[in-house]
């Protein structure tokens, strides 16, 4: 698994060079520039667990090795 692709209709409002803060676990992206704040549909739990984990072959390893 890559980069995670989020959904947000007003992107264009974000412009180069503008620093932002993404929250995945609240579904919020703070744009620190403008002080906008945006709302998008937060990954499920199991996917933000992969992305922890480093993609699924390290989220499998990890659980094989928790099972021992």
């Amino acid at each position: 698994m890559g980069l995670p692709i989020l959904e947000l209709p007003q992107s264009a409002e974000i412009t180069e060079g503008d620093t932002v803060k993404v929250d995945m676990d609240a579904g919020t992206i703070t744009n620190l520039t403008t002080n906008k704040t945006y709302e998008f549909t937060p990954i499920p739990p199991f996917m933000q667990e992969l992305l922890a984990a480093g993609g699924l072959m390290n989220f499998a390893k990890q659980e094989v090795e928790g099972a021992k």
